[in-house]
Protein backbone atom coordinates (compact mmCIF):
# COMPACT_ATOMS: atom_id res chain seq x y z
CA UNK A 1 0.00 0.00 0.00
CA UNK A 2 1.33 3.40 -0.76
CA UNK A 3 2.10 5.73 2.03
CA UNK A 4 -1.13 8.13 2.78
CA UNK A 5 -0.39 11.94 1.74
CA UNK A 6 -0.23 13.25 5.38
CA UNK A 7 2.41 10.52 6.59
CA UNK A 8 4.46 11.18 3.77
CA UNK A 9 4.21 14.70 3.78
CA UNK A 10 4.34 15.19 7.69
CA UNK A 11 8.05 13.51 7.06
CA UNK A 12 9.14 15.34 4.66
CA UNK A 13 7.77 18.55 6.36
CA UNK A 14 9.96 18.02 8.95
CA UNK A 15 13.04 17.49 6.72
CA UNK A 16 12.54 20.79 4.72
CA UNK A 17 12.05 22.40 7.98
CA UNK A 18 15.07 21.16 9.95
CA UNK A 19 16.68 22.17 6.58
CA UNK A 20 15.05 25.47 6.93
CA UNK A 21 15.63 26.74 3.44
CA UNK A 22 14.98 30.07 2.90
CA UNK A 23 11.94 29.75 0.69
CA UNK A 24 8.29 31.18 1.18
CA UNK A 25 5.82 29.21 2.53
CA UNK A 26 3.83 28.67 -1.03
CA UNK A 27 7.37 27.78 -2.28
CA UNK A 28 7.55 25.33 -0.02
CA UNK A 29 4.40 23.95 -0.23
CA UNK A 30 5.27 23.12 -3.76
CA UNK A 31 8.41 21.31 -2.81
CA UNK A 32 6.33 18.96 -0.85
CA UNK A 33 3.78 18.56 -3.05
CA UNK A 34 6.55 17.38 -5.54
CA UNK A 35 7.97 15.22 -3.07
CA UNK A 36 4.70 13.25 -2.44
CA UNK A 37 4.38 13.04 -6.58
CA UNK A 38 8.31 11.71 -6.48
CA UNK A 39 7.03 9.08 -4.47
CA UNK A 40 3.95 8.02 -5.67
CA UNK A 41 4.97 8.06 -9.34
CA UNK A 42 8.98 7.34 -9.58
CA UNK A 43 8.71 9.92 -12.52
CA UNK A 44 9.98 13.32 -13.48
CA UNK A 45 7.66 14.52 -16.50
CA UNK A 46 5.08 17.30 -14.96
CA UNK A 47 2.36 15.49 -16.38
CA UNK A 48 2.64 12.56 -14.61
CA UNK A 49 3.71 14.16 -11.23
CA UNK A 50 0.37 16.18 -11.87
CA UNK A 51 -2.08 12.99 -12.07
CA UNK A 52 0.28 11.37 -9.18
CA UNK A 53 -1.41 14.20 -6.86
CA UNK A 54 -5.17 14.09 -8.31
CA UNK A 55 -5.50 11.47 -10.84
CA UNK A 56 -7.11 11.70 -14.01
CA UNK A 57 -9.33 14.19 -13.35
CA UNK A 58 -10.00 17.88 -14.93
CA UNK A 59 -7.78 18.72 -11.60
CA UNK A 60 -5.07 17.43 -13.21
CA UNK A 61 -4.86 20.79 -15.81
CA UNK A 62 -4.98 22.75 -12.61
CA UNK A 63 -2.20 20.98 -10.43
CA UNK A 64 0.14 20.90 -13.76
CA UNK A 65 -0.19 24.72 -14.07
CA UNK A 66 0.89 25.36 -11.02
CA UNK A 67 4.12 22.84 -10.71
CA UNK A 68 5.15 24.31 -14.02
CA UNK A 69 4.76 27.83 -12.30
CA UNK A 70 6.55 26.68 -9.52
CA UNK A 71 9.28 25.27 -11.68
CA UNK A 72 9.90 28.18 -13.83
CA UNK A 73 9.75 31.08 -10.74
CA UNK A 74 13.13 33.06 -11.31
CA UNK A 75 12.64 34.06 -7.89
CA UNK A 76 13.39 30.72 -6.39
CA UNK A 77 16.59 30.75 -4.14
CA UNK A 78 18.63 27.81 -5.10
CA UNK A 79 21.72 29.06 -3.82
CA UNK A 80 19.94 29.74 -0.57
CA UNK A 81 18.46 25.94 -0.36
CA UNK A 82 21.91 24.43 -1.81
CA UNK A 83 23.55 26.50 1.53
CA UNK A 84 21.20 24.67 3.87
CA UNK A 85 21.84 21.36 1.96
CA UNK A 86 25.47 21.03 2.39
CA UNK A 87 25.19 22.60 6.00
CA UNK A 88 23.40 19.46 6.95
CA UNK A 89 25.09 17.12 5.20
CA UNK A 90 28.61 18.09 5.81
CA UNK A 91 27.87 18.45 9.18
CA UNK A 92 27.17 14.20 9.31
CA UNK A 93 30.72 13.92 7.43
CA UNK A 94 32.64 14.81 10.83
CA UNK A 95 35.72 16.95 10.46
CA UNK A 96 37.30 15.08 7.47
CA UNK A 97 40.21 16.34 5.27
CA UNK A 98 37.89 17.21 2.05
CA UNK A 99 34.69 15.87 0.63
CA UNK A 100 34.24 15.00 -3.27
CA UNK A 101 32.51 16.79 -5.74
CA UNK A 102 31.64 15.02 -8.99
CA UNK A 103 31.31 17.25 -12.03
CA UNK A 104 30.00 15.30 -15.40
CA UNK A 105 27.84 16.39 -17.89
CA UNK A 106 24.78 13.87 -19.22
CA UNK A 107 22.93 15.03 -22.24
CA UNK A 108 19.10 13.90 -22.89
CA UNK A 109 19.16 12.64 -26.38
CA UNK A 110 20.15 16.02 -28.93
CA UNK A 111 17.84 18.34 -26.95
CA UNK A 112 19.44 19.11 -23.60
CA UNK A 113 23.07 18.91 -21.89
CA UNK A 114 22.99 18.86 -17.88
CA UNK A 115 25.90 19.91 -16.00
CA UNK A 116 26.11 18.21 -12.27
CA UNK A 117 27.46 18.33 -9.37
CA UNK A 118 27.67 15.66 -6.92
CA UNK A 119 28.81 14.04 -3.63
CA UNK A 120 29.44 10.14 -4.43
CA UNK A 121 28.09 8.54 -1.32
CA UNK A 122 27.40 4.50 -0.97
CA UNK A 123 26.99 3.70 -4.45
CA UNK A 124 24.63 6.85 -5.28
CA UNK A 125 25.33 10.43 -5.10
CA UNK A 126 24.00 13.56 -3.34
CA UNK A 127 22.83 15.62 -6.15
CA UNK A 128 23.50 19.31 -5.40
CA UNK A 129 23.49 21.83 -8.47
CA UNK A 130 22.71 21.28 -11.80
CA UNK A 131 22.97 23.48 -14.46
CA UNK A 132 20.89 22.98 -18.18
CA UNK A 133 21.66 23.96 -21.42
CA UNK A 134 19.45 24.21 -24.61
CA UNK A 135 22.29 22.27 -26.53
CA UNK A 136 22.83 18.74 -26.37
CA UNK A 137 25.08 15.69 -28.05
CA UNK A 138 25.66 16.53 -31.69
CA UNK A 139 26.63 19.28 -34.06
CA UNK A 140 25.75 22.00 -31.47
CA UNK A 141 27.33 20.49 -28.52
CA UNK A 142 30.88 20.52 -30.83
CA UNK A 143 29.94 23.90 -31.50
CA UNK A 144 30.10 23.97 -27.57
CA UNK A 145 32.96 22.85 -26.44
CA UNK A 146 34.58 25.04 -29.53
CA UNK A 147 33.27 28.43 -28.49
CA UNK A 148 34.08 27.75 -24.70
CA UNK A 149 30.54 27.64 -23.88
CA UNK A 150 31.10 23.96 -21.85
CA UNK A 151 34.24 25.81 -19.74
CA UNK A 152 32.05 29.11 -19.15
CA UNK A 153 29.05 26.75 -17.55
CA UNK A 154 31.70 24.74 -15.47
CA UNK A 155 33.25 27.60 -14.11
CA UNK A 156 29.73 29.16 -13.47
CA UNK A 157 28.41 26.41 -11.46
CA UNK A 158 32.45 26.03 -9.12
CA UNK A 159 31.30 30.23 -8.95
CA UNK A 160 27.62 28.98 -7.36
CA UNK A 161 29.20 26.36 -5.36
CA UNK A 162 31.86 28.33 -3.89
CA UNK A 163 29.21 30.94 -2.41
CA UNK A 164 27.43 27.96 -0.89
CA UNK A 165 30.11 26.24 0.77
CA UNK A 166 29.72 26.54 4.40
CA UNK A 167 32.73 28.02 6.11
CA UNK A 168 34.66 25.69 8.04
CA UNK A 169 33.48 22.91 6.06
CA UNK A 170 35.56 20.02 4.81
CA UNK A 171 37.29 21.58 1.50
CA UNK A 172 35.73 20.46 -1.40
CA UNK A 173 38.16 17.55 -3.73
CA UNK A 174 37.00 17.76 -7.28
CA UNK A 175 36.33 15.08 -9.30
CA UNK A 176 36.25 14.67 -12.88
CA UNK A 177 37.24 12.72 -16.30
CA UNK A 178 39.59 13.73 -19.36
CA UNK A 179 36.85 16.53 -20.33
CA UNK A 180 37.41 18.73 -17.34
CA UNK A 181 41.68 18.79 -17.73
CA UNK A 182 41.32 22.43 -18.84
CA UNK A 183 43.74 25.31 -18.00
CA UNK A 184 41.03 27.37 -16.53
CA UNK A 185 39.48 25.35 -14.69
CA UNK A 186 42.61 23.79 -12.70
CA UNK A 187 43.70 27.82 -12.33
CA UNK A 188 40.25 28.50 -10.81
CA UNK A 189 40.91 25.84 -8.34
CA UNK A 190 44.44 26.47 -7.44
CA UNK A 191 43.54 29.57 -7.09
CA UNK A 192 40.78 29.07 -4.18
CA UNK A 193 42.72 26.27 -2.38
CA UNK A 194 40.27 23.86 -3.76
CA UNK A 195 41.48 19.72 -4.06
CA UNK A 196 40.72 18.35 -7.12
CA UNK A 197 41.66 15.01 -8.93
CA UNK A 198 41.54 15.33 -12.86
CA UNK A 199 41.69 12.25 -15.36
CA UNK A 200 44.62 14.60 -17.73
CA UNK A 201 44.60 13.48 -21.51
CA UNK A 202 47.18 11.71 -22.79
CA UNK A 203 49.04 14.27 -24.65
CA UNK A 204 48.91 16.58 -21.22
CA UNK A 205 51.98 18.47 -21.40
CA UNK A 206 53.60 17.91 -18.18
CA UNK A 207 56.87 19.57 -16.88
CA UNK A 208 59.28 19.03 -14.28
CA UNK A 209 60.56 22.19 -12.10
CA UNK A 210 63.22 22.51 -14.58
CA UNK A 211 60.67 23.10 -17.01
CA UNK A 212 61.74 19.95 -19.29
CA UNK A 213 59.14 17.71 -20.59
CA UNK A 214 58.30 14.99 -18.19
CA UNK A 215 57.08 11.84 -20.28
CA UNK A 216 54.97 9.14 -18.42
CA UNK A 217 55.65 5.48 -19.43
CA UNK A 218 52.17 3.38 -18.85
CA UNK A 219 53.03 0.95 -16.13
CA UNK A 220 52.27 -2.81 -16.43
CA UNK A 221 48.71 -4.51 -15.44
CA UNK A 222 47.92 -3.53 -11.65
CA UNK A 223 50.99 -1.19 -11.25
CA UNK A 224 50.99 2.42 -10.00
CA UNK A 225 53.39 4.66 -10.77
CA UNK A 226 53.83 8.11 -8.66
CA UNK A 227 55.35 11.52 -9.94
CA UNK A 228 54.72 14.20 -7.02
CA UNK A 229 56.07 18.07 -7.67
CA UNK A 230 55.83 18.64 -11.46
CA UNK A 231 53.91 21.44 -13.35
CA UNK A 232 50.96 21.54 -15.70
CA UNK A 233 49.23 23.53 -18.02
CA UNK A 234 50.54 26.75 -19.54
CA UNK A 235 49.80 28.72 -16.15
CA UNK A 236 52.79 25.81 -14.87
CA UNK A 237 49.96 25.00 -11.87
CA UNK A 238 51.67 22.55 -9.59
CA UNK A 239 50.42 19.06 -9.49
CA UNK A 240 51.28 15.31 -8.57
CA UNK A 241 50.88 12.90 -10.88
CA UNK A 242 49.64 9.12 -10.71
CA UNK A 243 49.46 6.41 -13.84
CA UNK A 244 47.91 3.29 -13.53
CA UNK A 245 46.64 0.57 -15.67
CA UNK A 246 43.77 -1.92 -14.54
CA UNK A 247 41.36 -4.39 -16.37
CA UNK A 248 38.10 -3.39 -16.61
CA UNK A 249 35.42 -5.79 -18.71
CA UNK A 250 38.03 -7.51 -20.40
CA UNK A 251 40.57 -4.35 -21.43
CA UNK A 252 42.86 -2.39 -20.06
CA UNK A 253 42.64 1.00 -19.03
CA UNK A 254 45.48 3.79 -18.57
CA UNK A 255 44.55 6.42 -16.42
CA UNK A 256 46.94 9.49 -15.55
CA UNK A 257 45.83 11.55 -12.92
CA UNK A 258 46.60 15.32 -11.63
CA UNK A 259 46.04 15.73 -7.96
CA UNK A 260 46.98 18.58 -5.92
CA UNK A 261 46.13 16.62 -2.45
CA UNK A 262 49.20 16.05 -0.01
CA UNK A 263 51.01 13.68 -0.80
CA UNK A 264 50.40 11.30 1.81
CA UNK A 265 46.68 10.52 -0.11
CA UNK A 266 48.09 9.75 -3.35
CA UNK A 267 48.62 6.12 -2.78
CA UNK A 268 44.44 6.31 -2.38
CA UNK A 269 44.29 8.34 -5.50
CA UNK A 270 42.95 5.71 -7.54
CA UNK A 271 40.44 4.37 -4.83
CA UNK A 272 39.21 7.93 -4.80
CA UNK A 273 38.70 8.75 -8.86
CA UNK A 274 36.78 5.49 -8.79
CA UNK A 275 34.30 7.32 -6.75
CA UNK A 276 33.97 9.38 -10.17
CA UNK A 277 30.91 6.48 -11.02
CA UNK A 278 29.09 6.52 -8.58
CA UNK A 279 26.79 9.59 -9.75
CA UNK A 280 26.62 7.73 -12.73
CA UNK A 281 24.29 5.41 -11.03
CA UNK A 282 21.88 8.70 -10.05
CA UNK A 283 21.93 9.50 -13.58
CA UNK A 284 20.74 5.77 -14.92
CA UNK A 285 18.16 5.86 -12.49
CA UNK A 286 16.85 9.33 -13.83
CA UNK A 287 16.98 8.63 -17.27
CA UNK A 288 15.42 5.04 -17.28
CA UNK A 289 12.01 4.71 -18.90
CA UNK A 290 9.33 5.25 -16.49
CA UNK A 291 8.77 1.33 -16.84
CA UNK A 292 12.44 0.24 -15.76
CA UNK A 293 12.52 1.90 -12.26
CA UNK A 294 13.55 5.06 -13.25
CA UNK A 295 12.83 8.44 -13.51
CA UNK A 296 12.05 8.81 -17.42
CA UNK A 297 14.50 12.07 -17.11
CA UNK A 298 14.89 11.39 -20.85
CA UNK A 299 11.28 12.53 -21.54
CA UNK A 300 12.14 16.07 -20.42
CA UNK A 301 14.01 17.18 -23.56
CA UNK A 302 12.02 20.41 -24.42
CA UNK A 303 11.46 21.39 -20.98
CA UNK A 304 13.06 25.20 -20.32
CA UNK A 305 16.61 25.19 -18.90
CA UNK A 306 15.72 27.07 -16.35
CA UNK A 307 12.63 24.63 -15.21
CA UNK A 308 14.58 21.63 -15.29
CA UNK A 309 17.65 22.79 -13.56
CA UNK A 310 14.79 23.50 -10.63
CA UNK A 311 13.25 20.24 -11.14
CA UNK A 312 16.61 18.67 -10.84
CA UNK A 313 17.66 20.64 -7.53
CA UNK A 314 14.16 19.05 -5.64
CA UNK A 315 14.99 15.47 -7.15
CA UNK A 316 18.25 16.20 -5.12
CA UNK A 317 16.74 16.93 -1.97
CA UNK A 318 14.24 14.25 -2.40
CA UNK A 319 17.54 11.89 -2.83
CA UNK A 320 18.99 13.42 0.05
CA UNK A 321 15.77 12.48 1.82
CA UNK A 322 15.57 9.00 0.91
CA UNK A 323 19.14 8.34 1.81
CA UNK A 324 19.01 9.61 5.12
CA UNK A 325 15.98 7.81 5.75
CA UNK A 326 17.86 4.42 4.61
CA UNK A 327 21.21 5.21 6.87
CA UNK A 328 19.04 4.81 10.03
CA UNK A 329 18.19 0.95 8.56
CA UNK A 330 21.76 0.49 7.52
CA UNK A 331 22.12 -3.23 9.51
CA UNK A 332 18.83 -4.03 7.67
CA UNK A 333 20.37 -3.21 4.18
CA UNK A 334 23.86 -4.64 5.21
CA UNK A 335 22.07 -7.86 6.24
CA UNK A 336 20.20 -7.78 2.40
CA UNK A 337 23.72 -7.15 0.64
CA UNK A 338 25.01 -10.63 2.55
CA UNK A 339 22.09 -12.67 1.47
CA UNK A 340 22.65 -10.88 -1.95
CA UNK A 341 19.45 -9.22 -1.96
CA UNK A 342 21.24 -5.43 -2.07
CA UNK A 343 19.10 -2.61 -3.24
CA UNK A 344 20.62 0.85 -4.04
CA UNK A 345 20.34 3.15 -1.11
CA UNK A 346 17.47 5.03 -3.32
CA UNK A 347 15.78 2.08 -4.06
CA UNK A 348 15.88 1.02 0.04
CA UNK A 349 14.85 4.75 0.69
CA UNK A 350 11.85 3.94 -1.38
CA UNK A 351 10.75 1.26 0.20
CA UNK A 352 10.68 2.29 3.30
CA UNK A 353 8.75 5.22 2.53
CA UNK A 354 6.08 2.22 1.05
CA UNK A 355 5.84 -0.03 3.54
CA UNK A 356 6.71 1.76 6.97
CA UNK A 357 4.26 4.74 6.70
CA UNK A 358 3.43 4.90 10.04
CA UNK A 359 7.06 4.97 11.41
CA UNK A 360 8.13 8.01 8.54
CA UNK A 361 8.15 10.93 11.23
CA UNK A 362 9.80 9.26 13.90
CA UNK A 363 12.60 7.53 11.21
CA UNK A 364 13.38 11.20 9.38
CA UNK A 365 13.55 12.77 12.69
CA UNK A 366 16.21 10.09 13.94
CA UNK A 367 17.78 10.90 11.15
CA UNK A 368 18.63 13.95 11.12
CA UNK A 369 19.07 14.15 14.72
CA UNK A 370 21.59 10.91 15.34
CA UNK A 371 22.58 9.66 11.67
CA UNK A 372 26.43 10.35 10.51
CA UNK A 373 27.13 9.61 7.04
CA UNK A 374 30.02 7.45 6.68
CA UNK A 375 32.90 9.21 4.62
CA UNK A 376 33.54 6.07 2.21
CA UNK A 377 36.45 8.03 0.23
CA UNK A 378 38.97 7.96 3.36
CA UNK A 379 38.75 4.30 4.31
CA UNK A 380 41.70 1.92 3.62
CA UNK A 381 41.22 -0.38 1.00
CA UNK A 382 38.97 -0.69 -1.82
CA UNK A 383 35.42 0.47 -2.00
Amino acid sequence: MLPSYPALQGAFRLFVQRLDIPWHKPQRKNLIMLATAFARERSLPVRRLARAIVGPGRAQRHVDKRIRRFLGNAKLDLEGALTALLRLLLARFNSEPFVPVVLDWTYLHRERSILWSQIPYGGRAFPLLALAFPWGEGPTSEEAIVTGKQTAAELQLLDSLARCWPAGAPRPMILADRGFAKPELAAWLHARGWYFLIRARENQHLRTANGDRLRLAQPPEGETHYYPNVFCFPARIPVHVVTATRRHKERLVHWRLITNLPVSFLPEATRLYRHRMQPEQTHRDCKKGHFVSGFALGHLTRMHPERLQNLLFCVGLWYAFLILLAETEAATRAWLINRHWGLSLTTFGLDMVRFMERDLKRIIKQALDCSKLKPLWVETGDS
